[in-house]
């Protein structure tokens, strides 16, 4: 931007008692000058939005009564079926939004998610909308982005996890009964309330399981149960259900695959489980043994993805680790694979500065967790993207399409969950749980456009962009500060300063002088350039006009503390 340069000033007089033609002596600047208070500085963006909360939450509010008019209206709730996986199809997304903690509304968060409507008779709902609260560049103009995404079932945080197990996971654990491979992948960043979800699950699926081999039994059918429990990081996987009960965790499992594509764990025991209790506690045992890091999120943030294989196996035996068929080691009798329940719990996420200690190690943990889920995403896609071709070709009539190529060797992650991908009876469940806190908008967001992306649901993604009105202020604004006059107000201060002493230098000032510009002036200049070489003159101008620069920063931090004063008075009430 071009701007018209100021008229050239006269040339300073030389200092007194120097020698002709030199440089004028320099007054150290003080001040709001000294210390750079006009210079750019630097926000940042979820600092802003808690500032701002008053004017983000009363938008939010707004979006909230008009969507749930509409739906109301229209009678055009997002459907949700009350049985996602009766719909058909292999792959399912369900989205847990946790509620919004004392301690962080404290903090000055806010609620930034919104659950959809649930349609009556149903304890879920199919959309999930993330407002994202942002400034423009100029820092008092504001907006909000409501990104909507689809899902097979979104939770609430009224939602039990009896709920979220009745429709999401329990169709999982029959189907493993029935003989076929489920898998359920656990998405989420760190403090979003997945440990405490995945919990619930694992409890409940333990009982849901056994329960059906108890059945089982009474019909005269023999079913065993066993579990193995291995920690992926990076290209290392570590068993972590040893044999020794003393030791901190198993040895290095090696991966082999067999010729009908499978892939074996070599070295990673798998422990014969005779109750629900028993399964719990060997999952908690292999839990101990994880790898965590301490984060300011979370103080066990987990640095690697947890696999837990639960096998049953009809038979009078139980499999061993690298058997899926053919007779037990060590005895005549013979035991049928029958069906495996798969729970991933995938690597925490947080940002750069939930982590005290960001070494050389974090990062490259970091890199090789992006790379895994990478390659995790792709694989489901192919999958989701030959459903969709099979499913074009049946209702044309036309020959099914060629077996998809599925790219699970790119990654070990992917090699260890080869059977989930391949199996011709294998349902997958992909469960994320998000924060609602405004500082972790971007993370909900990235959470969100990765797991609907892995079931094809991001074409659904929607976004619809408001302005933002700022609310009321709870007190009246400071006066304005000096480097925020314009002419006419620098004009009419100088002009009454001391009586009118200055009338005539107010009348003389350029039409292009503003406050932001005298502030940045050095002494000499009020000296000689508006007070014609009188330095007393000169130096009360200069004084005067810092003197009001320094009230005015005064007055400022005043009122910044009075606004968080009544801040924190209006959350009380």
């Amino acid at each position: 931007r071009l701007e018209a340069a100021p008229a050239p000033a006269a040339p300073p007089a030389p200092a007194p008692g120097g020698p002709p033609g030199a440089p004028p002596r320099q007054q150290p600047e003080s001040g709001a000058n000294a210390q750079g208070k006009a210079t750019r500085q630097m926000f940042d963006k979820r600092q802003l939005r808690r500032d701002n909360a008053a004017s983000f939450t009363a938008a939010i509010s707004d979006w909230r009564a008009r969507a749930r008019d509409v739906h109301l209206a229209q009678s055009q709730c997002v459907r949700a079926s009350t049985e996602p996986w009766g719909e058909g199809g292999w792959l399912k997304v369900f989205v847990r939004k946790r509620p919004l903690f004392e301690r962080e509304v404290a903090h000055g968060e806010f609620d930034v998610v919104t659950v959809a409507p649930r349609p009556a008779q149903c304890s879920h709902a199919g959309e999930l909308t993330v407002h994202t609260c942002l400034t423009e560049a100029d820092l008092k103009r504001m907006f909000c982005k409501h990104v909507s995404f689809r899902a097979s079932a979104a939770f609430g945080e009224e939602a039990a996890n009896e709920d979220v197990y009745r429709v999401a996971a329990a169709p999982l654990v029959a189907q493993v009964a029935d003989g076929g491979v489920s898998t359920l992948f656990s998405f989420g960043q760190t403090g979003s309330g997945k440990t405490h979800t995945c919990t619930a699950i694992e409890r409940m699926a333990a009982g849901h399981l056994f329960h059906a081999v108890r059945q089982a039994r009474e019909e005269g059918r023999a079913l065993h149960v066993s579990v193995s429990f291995v920690e992926l990081s990076g290209k290392r996987v570590r068993d972590l259900l040893p044999t020794d009960r003393a030791s901190g965790g198993g040895g290095d499992v090696q991966l082999r695959d067999d010729g009908g594509g499978r892939t074996a764990l070599v070295g990673a025991e798998r422990r014969a489980v005779r109750s629900a209790e028993e399964l719990l506690a060997a999952i908690e045992l292999g839990k101990a043994r994880r790898a965590t890091e301490e984060t300011a999120a979370n103080a066990t943030s987990s640095r690697s993805h947890a696999v837990i294989a639960v096998t049953v196996s009809e038979g009078s035996a139980v499999l061993h680790a690298d058997q899926d068929t053919g007779p037990a080691r060590g005895t005549g009798k013979s035991a049928h694979w029958r069906g495996k329940l798969v729970l991933v719990d995938c690597a925490g996420t947080e940002r750069k500065e939930d982590s005290a200690h960001h070494t050389a190690d974090r990062r490259k943990e970091g890199a090789e967790i992006n790379a895994s889920l990478h390659s995790l995403k792709e694989c489901l896609r192919a999958i989701a993207a030959a459903e969709s071709q099979r499913a074009a070709a049946a209702a044309a009539g036309e020959a099914p399409p060629r077996r998809p190529h599925v790219p699970y060797r790119a990654s070990t992650l992917t090699r260890v969950l080869a059977e989930s991908f391949t199996h011709p009876r294998g349902l997958v469940g992909v469960l994320a749980t998000v924060s609602p806190g405004c500082t972790d908008t971007e993370h909900t967001l990235h959470t969100l456009h990765t797991v609907t992306a892995m079931c094809g649901l991001d074409v659904l993604t929607k976004e619809v962009r408001t302005e933002v009105a700022p609310a009321a202020p709870l007190l009246p604004p400071p006066p304005a500060a000096p480097k925020e006059w314009h002419h006419d107000a620098l004009v009419a201060w100088m002009a009454n300063l001391r009586g009118g002493r200055f009338r005539a230098q107010a009348a003389a000032l350029p039409s292009d002088l503003r406050g932001k510009d005298i502030c940045r002036k050095p002494a000499n200049y009020f000296t000689q350039v508006l007070c014609g070489g009188d330095e007393e003159l000169g130096g009360r101008l200069y004084a005067d006009l810092h003197a009001e620069m320094e009230a005015a920063s005064r007055l400022k931090l005043q009122h910044v503390k009075q606004m968080r004063n009544a801040r924190s008075a209006a959350k009380g009430r």
